[in-house]
């Protein structure tokens, strides 16, 4: 299910970066991982039907490499947020995950033979905050002047308050996935680092 297009008035952009890994891992387990770690987190339920992935192609070349892309459009409403049916914010996270050069590779790790994907890997993702998504503040009853002051001023505070838990949440998010890739890296140094976003957007 894509998550809906918020006016740019509307939207901040918090967070906004990539993670490369030129390295082996299990693609599946990472998808799952990334996948559970939405669902724990607010971002998504567990009905399918309902997670917002808008794309996943995959295409595989003579030698067998596969190239695979998928997207997800995911968002929430804060814990903190007393309204959820009318609420003053909402977190929006766009992930666009690429790979090239994809090759089932077995290798010996502690004694054990592991079957892993050894290619190239790009995640990007950002995170927006979405103030006042559903006209809430901007249909109260109070005066207009008042209102935009409070909302802009007055309310300062928390604006930066809802910045700071979001740009917290999807850097942990980042941090879980270098971890994984950490975990199956055959170099001393995995690549799995944070980088300006260099791919592309919808």
């Amino acid at each position: 299910m894509p998550t809906p297009k918020y006016p740019k008035d509307k939207t901040k952009v918090v967070a906004d970066f990539s993670i490369k890994q030129k390295d082996a891992c299990d693609m599946e387990m990472l998808y799952e991982a990334m996948h559970e770690w939405m669902i724990n987190h607010g971002f998504a339920s567990r009905d399918d039907q309902e997670f917002g992935e808008t794309l996943f192609l995959q295409r595989v070349n003579d030698q067998g490499a596969r190239e695979i892309w998928f997207w997800w459009r995911l968002e929430k409403v804060p814990e903190d947020v007393a309204d959820k049916k009318a609420p003053r914010y909402k977190y929006q996270v766009r992930i666009n995950t690429h790979t090239l050069g994809l090759k089932k590779t077995e290798i010996v790790k502690d004694g054990k033979k592991i079957k892993l994907d050894k290619g190239e890997i790009e995640i990007i993702i950002k995170a927006y905050l979405i103030k006042d998504p559903e006209d809430a503040w901007k249909k109260s009853w109070l005066p207009e002047i008042f209102k935009n002051w409070l909302w802009d001023r007055g309310m300062s505070d928390e604006h930066d308050k809802q910045e700071d838990l979001l740009y917290a949440e999807v850097y942990a998010f980042g941090e879980m996935i270098k971890r994984y890739f950490k975990m199956h890296a055959l170099t001393s140094t995995p690549e799995g680092q944070f980088y300006p976003q260099s791919g592309v957007f919808e």
